[in-house]
């Protein structure tokens, strides 16, 4: 128990120090271990050593940036200490089999190779099943807000504000479709949704903003739980059934649907009850 704590908040800080030096010293300072027993225990607990997962979170932080971002290869290189744009764009090829400049390029997202965070293992893969998803219609409006890459998700409650406000507004169901764009800032992404509820209607109405979901395939899990939890089940659905089953995202929108029942119930530690939408292919990758 002792050594699953000690490995998780060295984990955490990790995660919070990947932009600067880390040294050994720095763990066994955090820890009050020695060198060679923090290195066993960290092994150990999460199967690989601690330099090695430093230089792949690394690449990971890096894979995001160059795909989410509009930062240039180099201030990425620099911020996440590569020796140089050289050496950065090699290490980056080793793992995902491209350049970064091809990587940002791709018209779909291939999250082969990413290692996602080690102490998210505390939230489990939801239940997911491939769909044929027909066109939905929906009346709404968009909002937009900025996201930070690292931290707490929804930290100015910006996007659950704007459920909340729908939810009790429409009194149904309402869905979310969103997508990413590049924000001009470090470690932040632009979203921008649109919200609203499903017609039956395709036809556009006088006066209301209307919006068509794509048809296709999609990755669809359903959840139920608390809102802080839902980020993370998301990336893990992201960076670890989406590359496990072959699948890359496309540029469609992520659908989410919340329901209007179960929305902000406090029953069994449940906030939010929704289904998600992920559009994704199979990868054409020749193995």
């Amino acid at each position: 128990m002792i050594k699953s704590q000690t490995t998780r908040y060295l984990l955490e800080w990790i995660e919070e120090n990947l932009e600067k030096r880390i040294t050994i010293k720095d763990l066994v300072s955090l820890s009050g271990y020695s060198r060679r027993h923090i290195q066993n225990i960290f092994k150990e607990i999460t199967g690989i050593s601690i330099g090695s997962y430093i230089r792949r979170r690394r690449l990971c932080r890096a894979a995001i940036l160059v795909r989410l971002t509009s930062m240039t290869m180099i201030d990425i290189a620099t911020l996440l200490l590569f020796d140089s744009q050289q050496s950065f764009c090699r290490e980056f090829k080793k793992i995902f089999g491209c350049s970064p400049r091809q990587y940002r390029r791709r018209d779909y997202w291939d999250l082969n190779g990413i290692c996602a965070p080690w102490f998210n293992i505390s939230v489990s893969l939801p239940q997911w099943s491939l769909v044929n998803l027909e066109r939905i219609t929906v009346h709404g409006h968009y909002f937009h807000y900025t996201e930070n890459l690292i931290g707490d998700f929804d930290k100015k409650g910006v996007r659950y504000k704007n459920i909340a406000k729908s939810i009790n507004l429409y009194k149904r169901d309402i869905y979310c479709l969103s997508k990413v764009c590049p924000a001009p800032g470090i470690n932040t992404i632009n979203v921008e949704t649109f919200i609203g509820v499903k017609s039956n209607n395709t036809k556009k109405t006088p006066g209301k903003l209307t919006l068509n979901t794509d048809e296709g395939l999609y990755i669809f899990f359903h959840y139920e739980g608390t809102w802080g939890e839902y980020k993370i089940t998301v990336q893990k659905v992201y960076f670890e059934i989406l590359p496990a089953n072959n699948l890359v995202k496309t540029q469609g929108s992520d659908i989410e649907r919340f329901y209007f029942s179960d929305f902000k119930s406090k029953e069994n530690n449940v906030d939010i009850v929704c289904d998600h939408y992920i559009p994704v292919r199979k990868s054409k990758k020749v193995l």
